[in-house]
């Protein structure tokens, strides 16, 4: 009986000495994967950030805007200072823009929110009204008059929405989340921030 109690008792040692070597080892594990999605997610936010040089600075001359007042206004009119804006549209995935309207409201809390511009693309002024009252939206709203708002044709085409940061009308540069790595988003307000705290 002694015997195989100490038997038992040796089997529960060395059971609990694996259990630790194993469980040290996925601590291991999940510290390198960890370090290997931050190194991703540089590299994510690296390639989503569009700098100047690919984007149509002037456009904010040629396009009109509409706003929940239904006046129309050159898009420039609106740029002064340092803005953030998130591009919608009426076609972009629901989820998506849900996600980034979140997004959004949380970075309000660290800029001014009169720095915050919602562009959209819906037929008409009625819509932006029942937009803002959908998601509670605090920042101004505006219709676009035309078709689109970058020369890009690699943005123009996204089903998702996008932002752009502006410098006294100047485009500086474009971000277009991933939806599957939310926090992407939280990573590129830390980058723009600097942008507004100069402002």
């Amino acid at each position: 009986m002694k015997g195989l109690t100490r038997a038992s008792i040796l089997l529960i040692i060395i059971s609990l000495l694996g259990l630790s070597f194993w469980q040290n080892k996925q601590v291991r594990v999940l510290k390198q994967q960890s370090r290997q999605l931050g190194e991703v997610n540089n590299w994510l936010i690296a390639r989503s950030v569009f700098q100047s040089d690919l984007i149509d600075a002037s456009i904010a001359d040629s396009i009109t805007v509409t706003g929940v007042d239904r006046k129309s206004m050159r898009l420039g009119h609106y740029l002064n200072g340092t803005k953030l804006i998130l591009r919608i549209s009426s076609s972009m995935c629901e989820t998506c823009v849900q996600q980034e309207m979140q997004n959004l409201m949380g970075f309000s809390k660290v800029i001014d929110p009169t720095d915050i511009l919602i562009i959209t693309s819906h037929p008409s002024a009625r819509d932006l009204i029942l937009l803002k009252r959908k998601y509670n939206i605090p920042f101004n709203i505006y219709n676009l008059d035309s078709l689109g708002l970058l020369s890009l044709h690699q943005i123009s085409d996204l089903n998702k929405p996008y932002y752009l940061v502006t410098e006294g009308g100047q485009l500086v540069n474009v971000f277009v989340p991933e939806v599957s790595i939310p926090e992407l988003s939280v990573q590129y307000f830390r980058h723009v921030y600097s942008f507004f705290r100069e402002d």
